[in-house]
């Protein structure tokens, strides 16, 4: 919901005629740009990991086996 107020307040320069297709292309190239990025790192690469265990560490959400003595 916060995205999309944002993309209509991005094109809330567009004239009243074009600001629907202005918002369906808006939308569409969002999109796209995601699906891009999830094919990048969900197929052709595919990251298992994409937060280090280093950082979960940190936020106590991985226990080391240091930790758990």
């Amino acid at each position: 919901m916060l995205a999309f107020s944002q993309l209509l307040a991005l094109i809330g320069f567009v004239a009243d005629r074009w600001r629907s297709i202005a918002l369906f292309g808006v939308v569409g190239l969002t999109c796209a740009f995601e699906l891009r990025n999830y094919v990048i790192m969900a197929v052709e690469y595919p990251l298992y990991e994409l937060v280090s265990p280093e950082l979960m560490r940190g936020l106590k959400i991985l226990k080391s086996p240091a930790d758990l003595k």
